[in-house]
């Protein structure tokens, strides 16, 4: 089951807050979303089994190739993270 956690705050408590901060908030928000596309994507590419070894063989490097999409979306998220921290 997924924990699906909500936030209530309205357009006005979002306005109010400055605006770095506010796009920090919605910058972090894509990525903790794309990370978990990417991640679901994964697994799911892993869970898959066939009776064909060249299939199978296919399947692991397309797998590879999600995961190496995963790990660019992590370090981005990583250096969105990094840079507010150097520059305060």
């Amino acid at each position: 089951m997924i924990e699906v956690f909500r936030v209530p705050i309205s357009k006005e408590q979002l306005r109010a807050i400055p605006t770095a901060e506010r796009n920090l908030l919605l910058l972090a928000s894509h990525a903790v979303n794309q990370l978990s596309v990417l991640r679901k994507l994964l697994v799911f590419s892993l869970n898959y089994q066939s009776q064909s070894e060249l299939e199978n063989t296919i399947s692991a490097g397309q797998s590879q190739t999600i995961l190496r999409f995963l790990f660019g979306a992590l370090a981005e998220g990583w250096e969105m993270v990094k840079r507010p921290i150097k520059s305060s």
